[in-house]
């Protein structure tokens, strides 16, 4: 079978250093990467596309989680294990997600670029975060072909339909699409609570609920009230290091400290789960950048916006 001779070829390299190499290369695939990736992203490089990526990749999560649910297929063992023990490997295995997407976010940010080499480099990822969950045993090679081709497909169609879409989506009044994402998550919270839902299934679906709801709201009162400023990032070298260090650390703050805390109340909640996902992307798009626009003003280090007479 093709999914034991790609396991036996990968085992014929295994060493303790290749452990770590494909253990930090999947890392690049993992949830905590993304969503400190895109937030620097969003404060000192370009909040729009990092705001759009968000989404792409949200796309992509409910899809690979649903998939899993309906394949329920389990995943490899290692020594009578899941994995070798390097990482951590929750839920089904089919269609891998971390392989899944990777491609969607990674292969549309290729599909946008024209630089040839930029695209090989992202190309290359995508290939490397596969192979490394074959690798460390938490998926077999057709769940991560398979991953490779549903986020390649999502990632096309998103390219393809984007402008449409989104002269479509904004021809809607703001109370309208506020609307729509409101219920939209709160559908997907529903969803999370069924009672014949897998535990993996509800926390991937209430996470990506929660964090729908926490960054659409914050845009809109970031867009409204501060009309934060990503580009001061790239022209001061301070304020890029001051954001990047700060904002890092408050939104893992939010991240792991709500965990945390939520863990004493009721580990394993569905319900505080989503609240803990809307605060880390409320922060993200909105009180991070408040805080950071409040103390850079008073500092000088940016301009406030020009008023129109």
């Amino acid at each position: 079978m093709i999914d034991d001779q790609i396991a036996d070829f990968f085992y014929d390299f295994e060493s303790s250093f290749l452990d770590i190499v494909f253990a930090i290369i999947t890392f690049i695939g993992d949830e905590l990467f993304y969503i400190m990736f895109f937030s620097v992203m969003f404060w000192v490089y370009n909040k729009e596309l990092a705001y759009e990526m968000i989404y792409v990749l949200l796309i992509s999560v409910s899809i690979n989680g649903s998939l899993k649910e309906v394949v329920k297929r389990t995943r490899p063992t290692f020594a009578g294990e899941i994995g070798k023990g390097v990482v951590e490997a929750e839920g089904y295995s089919f269609p891998s997600g971390h392989s899944q997407n990777s491609a969607t976010v990674w292969g549309l940010w290729a599909l946008n670029l024209k630089n040839r080499k930029q695209q090989l480099i992202l190309a290359s990822l995508i290939i490397l975060i596969g192979f490394s969950r074959i690798y460390l045993v938490v998926h077999f090679f057709t769940d991560v072909i398979a991953g490779w081709i549903i986020g390649f497909t999502i990632a096309y169609l998103i390219f393809r339909a984007k402008p449409r879409f989104l002269e479509k989506w904004h021809e809607l009044g703001i109370n309208v699409r506020i609307s729509i994402i409101t219920v939209t998550s709160l559908i997907l919270l529903g969803i999370s609570l069924l009672p014949d839902a897998s535990e993996n299934y509800s926390k991937t679906i209430s996470s990506g609920a929660g964090i729908i709801f926490g960054i659409y709201l914050g845009k809109q009162l970031e867009n409204k009230y501060i009309d934060f400023s990503d580009k001061e990032g790239l022209k001061s070298f301070s304020v890029f290091i001051t954001r990047i260090l700060i904002g890092v650390f408050l939104v893992a703050l939010a991240y792991v400290g709500l965990k945390i805390l939520f863990a004493e109340i009721d580990d394993g909640n569905i319900i505080l789960r989503f609240i803990r996902y809307f605060f880390v992307g409320f922060s993200v798009v909105y009180l991070v950048p408040y805080l950071f626009t409040l103390v850079e003003r008073k500092r000088n280090l940016i301009s406030k916006p020009t008023e129109v007479v």
